[in-house]
């Protein structure tokens, strides 16, 4: 998980602006303004990951969507003999691109 926007669903599904650091994790709550989106980091919570008090665990699901652009190359092709051809061993140069859109969820417990 990186430092990032995140809807937080313990947490009413609201925008957050999450910094993860090594032992916690720090919920900025975010407001949405003609300029884009802003951190109130007067008001924010703090997970701490390292506690060993088991009542003071908790379980926290973050949920982020974004766009990505892969692209993705092979270098040779090798084609197993058939009926009436050899083994082919193909080194042209191939390559593929493609957009897909991802949501992840991180589930921390």
């Amino acid at each position: 998980m990186e430092t990032g926007i995140y809807n937080a669903r313990n947490y009413k599904n609201n925008p957050f602006y999450v910094d993860v650091r090594e032992d916690s994790i720090v919920l900025h709550p975010l407001t949405k303004t003609k300029a884009g989106w802003i951190a109130d980091t007067a008001q924010s919570s703090t997970i701490d990951l390292n506690t060993s008090n088991p009542q003071n665990k908790q379980q926290a699901k973050f949920l982020t969507h974004s766009f990505d652009l892969d692209v993705m190359s092979i270098l040779f092709n090798y084609r197993p003999y058939s009926s009436c051809l050899p083994n082919q061993l193909n080194t042209n140069f191939n390559a593929a691109e493609f957009i897909r859109y991802r949501s992840d969820l991180y589930i921390l417990s």
